[in-house]
């Protein structure tokens, strides 16, 4: 190459360097403005930890989050609380990891409650019968958030004779990939029963009655929590059979009762450390039977309920309050169609003692630790129902009652809160003290 080649080489080598420095120059402010500031990072990967029992699928049908889409912290803790509300957990915790290619991946770490276990069943009510027997639960059969109960009770029934009651309750709130949940129950119950015709004469019989209970349920939210708007259908089938002891004969006769109701209610109720709870439920029911489906009797109803559970501010104290009602076309010829007095009811009152076609019932407590122990809570509470047959004279009138007790949360089990609670019944002027391993509400 000549001397005046190489010259005209260079130059040629220095312009195109000027003009990709003056390209970069105009070009390079676009570009960066172009880019998005402060983007959320990409997620890419989804894990969980501490889940030895539950799977995978169950957790993370609860979730608000996606691989491939960006992060956003207010998903993430809608999806931990989601994970907590399922009730399987002593506590759920969430953390964001930084990946090698730039994404990062979101890890929910959970400790696990005990699934299985085995509760005695003992108890004395105030008119002297005594009750004992065994309850098992398991709370995560096969780790896909589904519930097994198996129930066997006695009741020695002060005056003479026993009362047996066997059970056995199977339930998936959301069935695994799915926007289904399903529940059954057997039962059967067996006791002495003293019957009074017109006239003032009684027959004691022995009355067993089996049920049979399965119900569908389908959640309206399609983005997989258990909360939200849902509908039902449940079918229920009653065999009700007398046999006659004594006294006066023919006061009873055995029969087949077969219904239908369909449902639809909304959730939308927090589970918080210590098993407190925050926010609101309610539903309506509707329940029909008939001759056209294989029942002996003819009945319809209409049911309903609102719950509320309220926690203060530190998040210690708890006003939790519902309301539920129900009315039915059921004669008094055919038995009551509603129940009220008792532990699950209307505490103090003789258990089943107020009976009818409609009733309706309220209940409120008041809960606040004690000794500065968050899973130990002292109660006070207040009861108010009725229930009545169409025709009588004061439909309305509320039996009060008040009373306190106390309430002890085990952490390590699911849905666990042992209560001793101690009412009087305002109505009947008598107190009762009870005991369960279930809160009121």
């Amino acid at each position: 190459m000549t001397r005046s080649g190489a010259v005209t080489h260079w130059r040629r080598r220095l312009f195109w360097w000027v003009r990709a420095l003056s390209l970069a120059v105009c070009v390079g402010p676009l570009v960066v403005l172009a880019a998005p500031v402060g983007a959320a990072p990409v997620i890419g990967a989804i894990r969980f930890e501490g889940n030895r029992v539950t799977r995978d699928v169950v957790l993370r049908q609860q979730l608000l989050i996606r691989v491939g889409e960006p992060l956003m912290p207010s998903a993430v803790e809608t999806s931990r609380q989601a994970i907590m509300n399922l009730g399987l957990f002593v506590r759920v915790q969430d953390r964001v990891s930084p990946m090698p290619d730039g994404r990062v991946a979101v890890i929910f770490t959970v400790k696990e409650k005990t699934y299985t276990w085995v509760l005695p069943r003992l108890g004395r009510t105030a008119d002297g019968d005594i009750s004992y027997g065994g309850q098992l639960e398991f709370d995560n059969v096969f780790g896909l958030d589904q519930r097994l109960k198996l129930i066997a009770e006695q009741k020695q029934i002060a005056g003479g004779g026993t009362s047996d009651q066997q059970s056995v309750e199977y339930a998936a709130a959301r069935l695994p990939g799915s926007a289904y949940g399903f529940s059954a129950k057997l039962g059967a119950t067996e006791q002495r029963e003293l019957l009074y015709a017109p006239d003032g004469a009684e027959g004691v019989y022995r009355n067993r009655v089996s049920t049979l209970n399965v119900s569908l349920t389908r959640w309206l939210n399609r983005d997989g929590l258990n909360s939200g708007w849902s509908t039902g259908l449940g079918l229920g089938v009653s065999e009700i059979g007398y046999r006659y002891l004594s006294g006066r004969p023919g006061l009873a006769a055995s029969g087949r009762e077969v219904g239908v109701n369909t449902n639809i209610g909304y959730t939308r109720v927090r589970l918080g450390r210590y098993g407190y709870r925050q926010g609101v439920e309610y539903g309506l029911s509707l329940g029909a039977g008939g001759r056209l489906i294989g029942s002996h009797y003819s009945q319809l109803g209409v049911g309903g309920y609102y719950r509320r559970y309220r926690r203060s501010e530190g998040g210690a104290e708890n006003l939790n309050y519902q309301l539920r009602f129900g009315f039915s076309s059921r004669t008094s010829s055919l038995g009551p169609a509603y129940t009220l007095g008792g532990a699950d009811t209307l505490r103090g009152y003789v258990r089943d003692s107020l009976e009818g076609n409609a009733y309706v019932l309220a209940n409120v407590e008041y809960l606040h630790p004690m000794f500065g122990r968050p899973l130990l809570r002292g109660v006070l509470f207040t009861d108010l129902g009725n229930a009545w047959y169409r025709g009588d004279s004061a439909p309305w009138r509320l039996d009060p009652a008040f009373g306190v007790g106390v309430r002890w949360h085990i952490d390590w089990l699911v849905n666990v809160d042992l209560r001793v609670d101690m009412a009087y019944a305002v109505g009947q002027r008598r107190y009762q003290v009870y005991a369960g391993s279930r809160s009121m509400f």
